[in-house]
């Protein structure tokens, strides 16, 4: 088993551009996978990323935001972008009869044994759970997280934070 990456795959029966779309502004990002998503340091003021954006993303079950810096984005079907850790995911989409495929890759996942079980594992499966969220958003308009579970104690305990 190969412990530096990983991929996962999902359907959703939606436009490609829309399916982007939800990647790339940041308004959509932070409706079905973040707290929130801004540009840093950037001068001018737009809501979808680019090439050599670098965004803070803040969780809703961990306080520290985390900078990503977005290393492609073609606009259309491609989009790589930096995860902590020197890990990079890889968003890939493309047509198959009336869906679009959504493929995700993330790579460069350190191999020691607790990085394994954090990021090979644990990411592995939160991906899992966000693209799934993001097909019920665009394919049926509802969102399976919870964002009013405020500061507990107890987030990791729940399954849709």
């Amino acid at each position: 088993m190969d412990w530096s990456q990983f991929n996962r795959k999902i359907r959703i029966k939606a436009p490609m551009d829309q399916v982007y779309k939800a990647w790339a502004d940041l308004d959509k990002i932070s409706t079905w996978f973040l707290k929130s998503a801004v540009l840093v340091d950037s001068e001018t003021v737009r809501s979808s990323v680019q090439k050599g954006d670098k965004v803070e993303w803040r969780w809703y079950n961990y306080e520290n935001p985390s900078i990503v810096e977005i290393k492609q984005s073609n606009g259309s079907d491609q989009m790589v972008f930096t995860f902590g850790y020197g890990m990079e995911v890889r968003i890939e989409l493309s047509r198959e009869d009336e869906y679009t495929l959504l493929s995700l890759t993330q790579y460069n996942i350190p191999t020691g044994e607790e990085s394994r079980m954090n990021f090979h594992v644990g990411c592995r499966q939160a991906w899992s759970t966000w693209m799934l969220n993001l097909k019920s958003w665009l394919e049926h308009d509802i969102l399976l997280h919870d964002k009013d579970l405020g500061e507990r104690k107890d987030l990791f305990d729940f399954v849709n934070t």
